[in-house]
């Protein structure tokens, strides 16, 4: 990302819809995965500007790492410790160091994503767990993307192929902002129509600045999703999360 767009997390993260229901989410999901033990070890890849660190010290010893040192540093501005510099693609951590790895949001953003799944299943030990997420469906492409510097989005079918080929197995999968996906795929395309153009420099994500009531409604939404996550995967959604497992 720009570095401007760390500010911007470093700013919204605490309660922007967005950021604040997928957290949720996750957070759902760790739950029921991951147990609450300092005897283990968790990394958190792409810890940005370090809003999960203070949720994730409950599994385990929490590590951070990011390839950006802006990020690292706003996460020394919240108090983070155990926080290196180091590339998903390349991490540099020794082999089954953790019980739990996240990368949320990250993989995206590699442009060798094989390799980070590679680097995921090489730092987990025996029977580690990862959570991962990520953005669903290339026709959903768009000025956010270019923003973030995104390689690409993904499918669940692409994500299970990757996996596979690094040697992980999945325990659950989900789309998620599903509520949202019609309305936004509505909004892209109806873009794409008008002949906007999605250009390498674009340099703004789409976080409008939106009033509470629209932002508490459209928290609420990616809430309730949580809890139909725990239980059930969804079927679409502009989102995706996975359970991996280190065999």
């Amino acid at each position: 990302m720009l570095p401007n767009e760390y500010k911007r997390n470093f700013e919204l993260e605490e309660e922007y819809w967005w950021f604040a229901g997928s957290r949720k989410i996750f957070i759902r999901l760790m739950d029921k995965y991951f147990s609450a033990d300092r005897g283990k070890k968790i990394l958190d890849i792409g810890c940005g500007t370090g809003i999960m660190a203070g949720y994730l010290e409950k599994y385990g010893r929490f590590y951070g790492m990011d390839y950006s040192r802006l990020a690292v540093n706003f996460c020394k501005q919240r108090g983070i410790k155990n926080l290196v510099v180091s590339s998903g693609e390349n991490c540099c951590f020794k082999n089954e160091t953790f019980d739990y790895i996240t990368a949320l949001g990250v993989i995206e953003h590699i442009e060798n994503d094989k390799r980070l799944l590679e680097e995921i299943q090489r730092m987990l030990k025996p029977g580690g767990l990862a959570i991962l997420s990520t953005s669903a469906f290339d026709f959903l492409w768009s000025e956010h993307d270019a923003a973030n510097r995104h390689f690409r989005r993904y499918t669940i079918s692409k994500l299970k192929n990757l996996a596979a080929s690094s040697r992980l197995s999945i325990l659950y999968e989900s789309y998620f902002n599903f509520f949202l996906f019609v309305p936004i795929t509505v909004v892209i395309l109806l873009k794409r129509l008008a002949g906007n153009k999605v250009t390498s420099g674009s340099d703004e994500r789409l976080l409008p600045n939106v009033p509470y009531f629209i932002n508490w409604m459209l928290k609420s939404l990616l809430i309730l999703e949580s809890w139909i996550i725990e239980r059930f995967a969804l079927f679409v959604g502009v989102s995706i999360v996975i359970v991996l497992k280190k065999c």
